[in-house]
């Protein structure tokens, strides 16, 4: 048996099957809606300000199935879902694939992430400058292959500006609450006149890179 595999009963019956398939399904919703206070502010910022944000996640098949009916959606220009394209961070591919989608070079682009998976080695990896986001509440939240040696730039809530890293805040920590694969930003340089008067109607500044 390979270690960590898991054993299905083939012979289950229909109705139980859907059954355990519906709880999956809304624990897995509860991951995807749950959500950062300043994440909607922060995107709304970005959107006003005319920079294009993408999301890169490593996920399983729930979370593209969800993706439209989630809140943030709407302030998102591309996504990038490991389970739809068969490789996970640190990838180049996934980096590659949402630069292509927003329409930049790497290097107009600025990764945020928590971190797991190696993501933000991934990121600079693929040419893409990358902040770290550590935050309190999240000290004490499951990391998978965290990269505790990040000695590039540090945020602590999505409205500050990078630093250095903090010793108050342990490197493992995540941006989310709950043990779900974090997805990231990756946000454009540069003002659109066009993007910001479509979105002037509509939850941390980001700074740009000038």
């Amino acid at each position: 048996m390979v270690p960590g595999a898991l054993i299905f009963d083939t012979n289950l019956p229909t109705a139980q099957l859907h059954t355990a398939c519906a709880v999956r399904m809304e624990v897995e919703e509860s991951y995807a809606r749950s959500r950062r206070d300043d994440a909607l502010p922060a995107l709304g910022w970005l959107r006003r300000h005319g920079l294009r944000v993408g999301v890169v996640s490593d996920c399983t098949h729930e979370l593209p199935d969800l993706w439209t009916s989630l809140l943030v959606a709407r302030f998102v220009d591309a996504t990038v879902f490991s389970v739809v394209i068969g490789h996970r961070k640190p990838h180049l591919s996934l980096y590659q694939r949402v630069c292509r989608q927003l329409g930049i070079a790497p290097s107009e682009a600025i990764y945020v992430g928590d971190g797991g998976s190696n993501e933000l080695t991934g990121a600079t990896a693929a040419g893409i400058p990358a902040v770290r986001l550590v935050t309190e509440d999240a000290a004490d939240a499951l990391v998978y292959d965290a990269e505790p040696a990040w000695s590039g730039p540090v945020i602590h809530s999505l409205t500050a500006s990078p630093k250095a890293p903090s010793p108050t805040f342990p490197a493992t920590s995540r941006a989310d609450r709950g043990p779900r694969r974090s997805g990231a930003l990756v946000a454009r340089v540069g003002a659109d006149p066009s993007r910001e008067q479509k979105s002037a109607n509509h939850k941390e500044t980001l700074p740009a890179r000038r």
